[in-house]
């Protein structure tokens, strides 16, 4: 699922930490199913921990929260609702060709294939399961953004 050379630098999480070294050995080819559940449990993981490690999570909560009118139902933001702090992160972080990509993998757009959207939808059941293809398009997209939030010190 995850590449070798990918790693978890700048973390303290234990449960990021061991994912991505379970992530490594698990194969696409064989487990698509439970390798696209857990990939989408990671992406969320590193997501919030890396926002909380840049101080950012609290006031991007309350921003989402006076647009809503009211406070979140779990008391975070879902990863829909942080896309687009998290493409504004990409434009910012990222060459421009891998923020393009980032952006096509977070945006509900039917003419990228295999988006954040499908994977919500297939882990809520709402889609067909994915393939080895799919979740491969999908990380190729989101690779670069993985690696800014694992790899690289966050400016807060």
């Amino acid at each position: 699922m995850l590449p070798k050379n990918l790693k978890a630098s700048y973390t303290e999480s234990e449960r990021i930490i061991d994912l991505t070294k379970e992530l490594k050995r698990l194969k696409r080819k064989d487990f698509p199913n439970s390798g696209a559940v857990v990939l989408r449990v990671f992406f969320e993981l590193v997501v919030f921990d890396y926002l909380t490690r840049a101080g950012k999570l609290e006031g991007i909560t309350k921003t989402i929260e006076k647009k809503l009118k009211g406070k979140l139902p779990l008391g975070r933001p879902t990863l829909s609702q942080l896309s687009p702090e998290l493409t504004k992160m990409a434009k910012e972080g990222l060459k421009r060709e891998e923020a393009i990509e980032v952006e096509k993998a977070l945006r509900r757009d039917r003419a990228a294939p295999f988006t954040l959207a499908d994977l919500n939808s297939f882990i809520h059941g709402e889609n067909s399961l994915p393939t080895e293809r799919d979740i491969r398009q999908f990380w190729l997209r989101i690779e670069p953004l993985i690696r800014l939030m694992l790899e690289k010190p966050h400016k807060v």
